[in-house]
C-alpha cells in the first residue's frame, strides 16, 4: 500500500493511517468514535448512530462488532458513559 501511496495511485486524499486495509482502517475508526462518543449530545450521538448502522450488515466480523458498539453507545447515550466518569469499568 505504501508503495501505491507514493505512487500517487491511491489518489492525493487516501486515508493511510488505522491499518493496512480497508477494512481495518474502519474498525479502527469506529472505535475512535466510540471512545470521543462520551461527549457528545443527543443530536450527535443520533449522527453517530447513522453513520455505525450501515456496518452492522458487514460481513468483516471486526466491523460488524464495533458498529454494534458504537450503535449501543448511541443508543444508550449517557447512561452508558455514566459509569466511566465515576471511575468504574466499562461492561463491554
Amino acid at each position: 500500500m505504501q508503495q501505491q501511496a507514493a505512487s500517487g495511485e491511491l489518489g492525493p486524499g487516501a486515508v493511510l493511517d488505522g491499518g493496512d486495509t480497508d477494512t481495518e482502517r474502519r474498525a479502527t475508526y469506529l472505535e475512535l468514535s466510540l471512545s470521543l462518543a462520551g461527549g457528545l449530545d443527543a443530536a450527535a450521538l443520533d449522527t453517530l448512530y447513522k453513520a455505525a448502522r450501515p456496518g452492522i450488515h458487514e460481513r468483516e466480523p471486526a466491523v460488524q462488532k464495533k458498529s454494534y458498539k458504537v450503535g449501543a453507545a448511541s443508543l444508550l447515550g449517557a447512561e452508558l458513559f455514566a459509569p466511566v466518569a465515576m471511575g468504574v469499568a466499562m461492561w463491554w
